[in-house]
């Protein structure tokens, strides 16, 4: 996470300090009192996050000192209670969807109570076309097979391998698979993606928050459970891998079947595959190590090989750029 994205936002919020009124997308510090029950050196911050308009609290927003040493994250009313050093000078609230909000000078007093609402505002986004990632498509038959694919993705092609004309027309058999009488691992597309973003189901996201240390132990046991063989996880592996660990934590979730169909490109296989497996991976990562979303654990169907069998995969890493930076 990048701190400080509406720095000007911030300085005015200092301004605010005992408003009666809360202009939105700034914070309001509500009181600032002595308590002999605050242990001397500490002192507490604690309050509210909730919406421009709405009002309604906002749950899995961080709360911290802009160190980020101590954090709290929201509960699902968005309020928070947070213990700080008075050495500390600043503080901040950040979440995903919203703009992020910072006070860089605070006078923090030994065994005090800072009372501080944050008034969120939506945040901005654009995402320039993210593109779909290196999909890639296994075909498995141990009797020779002639068939053919099409692609429809929510965009338009930006690269294929082998040329796909209209389609590939492909040659599966157990010594593997040819197009044009030529050898090929997988057949590869890549291509823009419109309106593609993580899955949210009431405000809650299914999926994964991992500290990118565990990157290899994490995708080897998911992907597993998922139903890749050992030469699509090295494949997915080495690939993504190096991505996800060139940040220090990431948000995770799997767009499994007709969740890749909705959401990357829908497929059509003739003759259809005895069975199919599509797997479709987004993540964004951040140096924060608390995510910004309300996670839920997710099951995946159980997969078996039987037959014409198909299995694809790809993904798209998440670069969000704020209204506020794409500005400057």
């Amino acid at each position: 996470m990048k701190l400080i994205t509406t720095i000007l936002v911030s300085l005015v919020g200092i301004s605010s300090v005992f408003a009666e009124s809360e202009p939105p997308g700034y914070y309001t510090v509500v009181s600032d009192k002595y308590s002999a029950d605050i242990p001397a050196g500490t002192c507490i911050i604690q309050g509210r996050v909730y919406e421009e308009g709405t009002k309604e609290g906002i749950p899995g927003a961080v709360v911290g000192e802009t160190s980020r040493t101590r954090y709290i994250l929201t509960d699902t009313d968005g309020k928070f209670k947070l213990k700080l050093s008075s050495k500390d000078t600043s503080f901040y609230c950040f979440h995903q969807d919203y703009e992020e909000i910072v006070c860089w000078n605070y006078d923090f007093k030994s065994q005090h109570i800072i009372t501080v609402n944050f008034v969120a505002q939506r945040r901005i986004v654009y995402i320039d076309n993210p593109v779909a990632e290196k999909p890639v498509i296994y075909l498995y038959s141990d009797e020779e097979i002639d068939a053919s694919i099409s692609l429809q993705p929510k965009g338009e092609f930006t690269f294929t391998y082998p040329a796909y004309e209209d389609g590939w027309n492909a040659n599966v058999s157990s010594s593997g698979l040819k197009v044009n009488d030529q050898a090929y691992p997988y057949l590869f597309w890549e291509g823009e993606c419109e309106n593609l973003s993580f899955n949210k189901n009431g405000g809650q996201l299914a999926g994964y928050f991992i500290n990118t240390d565990s990157t290899i132990q994490f995708l080897e046991s998911k992907l597993e459970a998922i139903g890749f063989n050992s030469t699509e996880r090295t494949d997915f592996i080495t690939y993504w891998g190096p991505r996800l660990t060139a940040h220090s934590y990431a948000t995770i979730q799997f767009l499994v079947g007709e969740e890749y169909d909705q959401n990357v490109a829908s497929l059509d296989v003739s003759p259809q595959p005895d069975s199919q497996l599509r797997v479709y991976m987004l993540f964004q990562g951040t140096e924060l190590s608390a995510s910004p979303y309300r996670l839920v654990t997710t099951e995946f169907p159980s997969f078996k090989r039987n037959g014409f069998t198909l299995v694809e995969w790809g993904g798209t890493e998440f670069k969000a750029v704020s209204h506020a930076k794409a500005t400057l």
